[in-house]
């Protein structure tokens, strides 16, 4: 075993994704593990002062909780991503944690607030060319607009990313009605 806090963090942080690798999803005990990987991995992070893995694994987390409808943690955690990211300049994760962001404020309610934040991490990816993400904020937006009664526009972002998701071939974003 290494002594070596970096390599434990990035080891946490790594294994974390593991439970990942099976077809079935992620039961709830798997989710037990990552987020204690994730948790172990953040810790050596702050000990270490890597705000930019402190950054990944917070968004990480972020993603643990909203999938265990933890709603509230998960938008703490996507905040706490994103003023880390921010201040070590990492675009990428600012548009990761962004978009988390939104995606826990439309779950709570706050459409408003997660308008703010899908519409600055489109704007990123859209600067940075990554297409992926913008497929799935235009279906993110979609959600925004039908939860403003916008049900036409709503419909219309659903298409766009639609047809981005078919140009890419990611398969990511997949919009369901409910």
């Amino acid at each position: 075993a290494s002594e070596d806090p970096a390599l434990m963090a990035q080891a946490h942080d790594t294994m974390a994704f593991a439970p990942f690798a099976r077809p079935c999803g992620l039961a709830e005990a798997a989710r037990g593990i990552v987020k204690s990987h994730l948790a172990a991995a953040l810790e050596l992070y702050r000990l270490l002062g890597d705000e930019g893995g402190g950054a990944r694994t917070s968004w990480s987390l972020a993603i643990s909780a909203a999938g265990s409808h933890r709603l509230y943690e998960a938008r703490e955690l996507a905040m706490e991503s994103l003023e880390a990211a921010r201040s070590v300049g990492d675009q990428y994760q600012v548009g990761w944690s962004l978009h988390t962001l939104g995606q826990a404020e439309i779950a709570l309610g706050d459409i408003e607030a997660a308008r703010r934040h899908i519409l600055e991490s489109f704007e990123i990816w859209v600067s940075a060319g990554d297409v992926s993400g913008q497929t799935l904020l235009l279906l993110d937006a979609a959600i925004v607009a039908r939860a403003r009664g916008l049900e036409a526009c709503s419909w219309k972002l659903v298409g766009a990313g639609d047809r981005l998701r078919l140009a890419t071939g990611t398969g990511l974003g997949v919009y369901t009605v409910e």
